[in-house]
């Protein structure tokens, strides 16, 4: 078998398709998950543009009423909606030369037609990691620029340059009140003041992400390790004296759940582009995220569904041009030549959708 013809009965037997369709694959893996896909998972959607009108329906009490009386009719407190427009996104790679003669060589060890899978399985580990792989990156950015910012920063070749704007209430993003680094600041007067800010709206805070910088600001902090317990020895003026022991996360938030207050959970993972690697998540912000009661079904194929509990919304995966379909897409070609190759593409229409733009708090410019 050559390696045409490998391709061809990939292509022909749908492998690099059920890659690019896999649903566990935006969850990352379990040592190094995405967090904001967890949040808000990607959904097959039929339209690029629609309103999306489930944004935060808020339940009203039922009615006190007499036995025959007419049933009084409120319906639900509808916040808003939001006008969605895919946007597409691309990745190009190439399986390259020394790739390509590794390839070759393993070819070169079968006789017949049958489809070698040592060969199969190195090419589809390529296309996940070339293709598929950033575009659900590119995902999971998004992701994040949504929920910290509400806004969706596009940048792209000659100069394109476009800002999403997404549903941003007054009063839940805020600056830090102070330099969390500073010891004569207290940080859980900002941690204390989301939650109570959170709680006035009838929210609960479940989830709180922060990153490692954030979460050493905190536990170096001398009033937060005074209350924790890590700064101990205190003079006879009440001045701190010095530090018997660090405040563990562990311990820090143990002593917030006696508030009951949501663990601190960290999120340091990053993406590369051509210029360095970036994070997802900004290294000075702290993200609060409240319950809600929205769930995302996800369709495994012949498996049982997986149902998620307590998202935000989803991303919407729409149809990509020349397709009936909503899905990503993908495409390989031989190159031969004096340097034979593989060029690989993969595109999608996407965007994510906050249906819960009130279940976000984030904390902002903490030094």
């Amino acid at each position: 078998m050559d390696i045409l013809t490998l391709l061809e009965a990939g292509q022909a037997e749908d492998e690099f398709g059920r890659i690019m369709s896999n649903p566990l694959a935006q969850f990352g893996r379990p040592d190094k998950p995405f967090l904001g896909l967890r949040l808000m998972p990607e959904r097959l959607v039929p339209l690029n543009q629609y309103t999306e009108e489930k944004i935060n329906y808020r339940t009203v009490i039922a009615n006190d009423a007499t036995d025959y009386s007419p049933v009084q009719i409120k319906g639900s407190a509808l916040v808003g909606s939001f006008d969605v427009k895919l946007r597409n996104s691309d990745i190009g790679a190439e399986f390259k030369s020394s790739d390509y003669d590794a390839l070759l060589r393993i070819l070169r060890r079968y006789q017949d037609m049958d489809m070698p899978m040592e060969a199969m399985a190195r090419l589809l580990d390529w296309v996940d990691k070339s293709l598929n792989m950033p575009l659900t990156i590119k995902n999971e950015k998004m992701i994040w620029e949504a929920i910290v910012d509400a806004v969706i920063k596009r940048r792209g070749d000659n100069n394109y340059e476009e800002d999403v704007i997404l549903p941003n209430p007054a009063g839940h993003r805020v600056a830090a009140g102070g330099d969390w680094s500073d010891d004569d600041y207290n940080p859980f007067d900002d941690l204390y003041a989301r939650q109570q800010f959170m709680a006035d709206k009838g929210m609960d805070i479940i989830r709180n992400i922060a990153s490692t910088s954030v979460v050493n600001k905190l536990v170096n902090n001398a009033k937060v390790k005074t209350a924790v317990g890590g700064f101990v020895t205190v003079s006879g003026s009440g001045a701190l004296m010095g530090a018997n022991g660090r405040v563990t996360l562990e311990a820090l938030n143990a002593y917030l759940a006696q508030d009951k207050i949501a663990p601190i959970q960290k999120y340091d993972r990053k993406y590369q582009d051509q210029v360095g690697s970036h994070r997802f998540l900004k290294e000075d912000v702290f993200v609060s995220i409240a319950e809600t009661d929205q769930s995302e079904t996800i369709d495994m194929g012949d498996d049982e569904p997986l149902t998620i509990d307590e998202t935000l919304g989803y991303v919407g995966i729409g149809t990509p041009s020349g397709y009936s379909d909503p899905g990503k897409r993908q495409l390989l070609k031989l190159v031969d030549g004096k340097a034979p190759h593989i060029e690989g593409q993969a595109w999608q229409q996407s965007l994510p959708v906050n249906q819960n733009p009130e279940a976000v708090t984030v904390i902002t410019d903490i030094q």
